[in-house]
């Protein structure tokens, strides 16, 4: 059902089953619930109204409410259009695909905000970034719960805490960031408690400059979180891995919730499969170099890419909304 005005009254219009007392299509006064005698003439100076007609045609009324309920659906299409991301441009005013013939979508500040808002909207995200949803039965709460709430103040407030609470804090925040972008570290059987054995050996100010100076440290706090884990040659279900995808997403969600507002909060690239596919595109469209010699298996470089593409995009994005843009946008394409 959707309602149309025409002379200042309100009228449903019904598809048909739409309605319990009468199963055709047909339209209803909204004020009195009555079905006028004309419903082909009200229908029809509505859709010359709008102009989805120029002039009076004969159609029965099934006709008729079947060109208002198109008429809807057509204008809500056409206004989506105002929120599609924009391919790029090229001098020629022709729209840049890949070899594949995908579109590239442009970088730009507004795509990144479309982005932004679809993410803020969507359910699979809510909680991830809520500071107040803390553990709850098997749920173990949010990263930004356990950052915001329990890491912060000891790292940036010098808050006192003992070596189990602190372990605690560690190892839930691993978790939580593991489960929340499915990085699945314990697939080796050992990954989520070696990771954190590592993290409680650095002590708090170094912890806290490794996020703060990524490239000065020589993004030591990647690698020790990415170092390959030893598996126990007795279990024979599980193989050692390395760990850069969840290296990359916890550095950068520390840094994200840890310096709010903050020229840190963007320090860390996320590492991810989708848009490394995806680099390779702006590579070629941006003829920085030769994206078959580039080795994007290393974060160093990977990182060094993004930073490339985003300054001679001229965009002035974030790399956090460089990594959201692409993903969002490529993923299923």
């Amino acid at each position: 059902m959707v309602e149309i005005k025409v002379n200042d009254k309100i009228y449903e219009v019904y598809a048909r089953d739409e309605h319990s007392l009468k199963k055709e299509p047909h339209i209803r006064d909204k004020a009195t619930g009555e079905v006028p005698q004309n419903q082909k003439a009200i229908l029809c100076d509505y859709l010359i109204s709008i102009g989805r007609l120029e002039t009076k045609i004969k159609l029965n009324t099934h006709g008729y409410v079947y060109e208002v309920l198109n008429s809807k659906i057509n204008k809500e299409a056409e206004k989506a259009k105002d929120f599609m991301l924009s391919p790029i441009i090229d001098n020629d005013k022709n729209i840049v695909k890949d070899k594949d013939g995908i579109e590239l979508v442009e970088l730009s500040l507004d795509n990144v905000a479309k982005i932004e808002a679809m993410i803020l909207n969507d359910s699979a995200y809510l909680k991830a970034s809520d500071e107040k949803a803390e553990p709850n039965g098997k749920y173990i709460g949010s990263t930004a719960y356990w950052i915001i709430q329990k890491l912060k103040p000891i790292l940036l407030e010098n808050k006192k805490v003992n070596d189990d609470e602190y372990k605690k804090i560690l190892r839930s925040m691993i978790k939580s960031v593991d489960k929340e972008n499915s990085t699945h570290l314990n697939s080796d059987g050992c990954g989520i408690d070696q990771i954190l054995e590592r993290l409680l050996k650095i002590e708090k100010n170094d912890f806290v400059y490794y996020l703060k100076e990524p490239i000065n440290s020589n993004f030591k706090l990647i690698d020790i979180i990415a170092e390959r884990t030893v598996v126990p040659k007795s279990d024979i279900k599980h193989h050692s891995r390395t760990n850069v995808s969840f290296a990359s997403k916890f550095c950068h969600y520390a840094c994200f919730y840890l310096f709010e507002g903050k020229p840190e909060q963007d320090n860390y690239s996320i590492y991810d499969n989708i848009v490394k596919q995806a680099i390779p595109k702006y590579l070629n469209y941006y003829k920085l170099y030769n994206s078959e010699k580039i080795n994007l298996e290393d974060y160093r470089t990977y990182y060094k890419t993004i930073d490339e593409i985003i300054k001679k995009s001229k965009s002035g994005i974030s790399r956090n909304g460089f990594d959201h843009l692409l993903w969002y946008y490529f993923k299923g394409r």
